[in-house]
């Protein structure tokens, strides 16, 4: 779907930030925690370039994101997000 997305929307829009959220959540399950890390920045800096600093999906991004390094045990990490 990422890949299809990308062919037909290009590679920063909303829906692509969208569908690597989705990724990121599914590899976290997965315990693919580099990969998840990786997607979930993409799609923060993605959202943040798209939407501002302010928008309800940067918040759910950066959420994401400390709930994976709580996961991995980087609490300070987690903390700062």
């Amino acid at each position: 779907a990422l890949a299809m997305r990308e062919e037909l929307l290009g590679p920063s829009h909303a829906y692509i930030a969208q569908s690597l959220n989705n990724m990121a959540l599914l590899l976290k399950q997965q315990r693919m925690f580099d990969e998840a890390e990786a997607m979930h920045r993409r799609a923060l800096a993605m959202r943040e370039e798209l939407l501002g600093p302010s928008h309800a999906y940067i918040a759910q991004s950066l959420n994401n994101m400390a709930l994976l390094l709580k996961q991995q045990r980087m609490f300070d990490e987690a903390e700062a997000m």
